[in-house]
């Protein structure tokens, strides 16, 4: 009878790196939760309204202005008060602030009654 001196390892690496392979790709799709997808641009033209208009806009760094007057989320709401519920309200939000920020001004809003509101966004062109 022969006598092994030593452990053939290549097997057990292909076998790993195969693993590590499907290990690495479910992984990806795990974390992120959603299928990655390239959104579809379209030319938006603005809208001409001839009402009162209110513009709150959200600083990257969470800041909100009301009509160009910073305002802390609680102030926000006691001022939201001051006006009819079918106001209309143009959001300016910078895209690299936190989407919380987002979220917590269209609370506020909802919680009023608000729901004429407007999104403003960048129009880019062709």
């Amino acid at each position: 009878m022969r006598k092994f001196d030593y452990i053939n390892v290549v097997p057990l690496i292909d076998i790993m790196l195969v693993l590590l392979a499907i290990v690495l790709t479910t992984s990806t799709f795990i974390v992120t939760g959603k299928i990655p997808l390239s959104l579809p641009e379209e030319k938006i033209q603005p809208s001409k309204l001839k009402q009162h208009q209110i513009t709150i806009t959200i600083t990257k760094t969470g800041q909100i202005f009301f009509d160009e007057k910073p305002v802390s989320i609680n102030r926000l709401n006691s001022m939201l008060n001051n006006y009819n519920k079918n106001t209309h309200i143009n959001i300016e939000c910078d895209k690299k602030a936190y989407f919380q920020f987002f979220v917590s001004v269209i609370k506020k809003l909802q919680e009023n009654g608000f729901q004429n509101l407007s999104i403003i966004v960048k129009i880019k062109d062709e």
